[in-house]
């Protein structure tokens, strides 16, 4: 059995951003890799995404993201 957390939350203040960050990259250790020995293996990913949504004019979302190791 494999659980896997998928979560979309928003804030306006980079520090609160920053604290689940730390807390989703030290939460990663533990990460397992789906299907170990096959060539499609799945590592766990993190993705931190800046959105300028809220800015005039928008301007595209930039993505930053972590991948477990394999």
């Amino acid at each position: 059995m494999i659980y896997e957390v998928r979560a979309t939350i928003f804030f306006t203040k980079l520090e609160q951003a920053e604290n689940l960050i730390r807390l989703c990259t030290s939460a990663m250790i533990d990460a397992v890799v789906v299907k170990p020995d096959q060539p499609d293996q799945e590592g766990s990913t993190l993705e931190v995404i800046k959105c300028y949504h809220d800015e005039t004019p928008t301007k595209p979302c930039t993505l930053i993201t972590w991948t477990h190791p394999v």
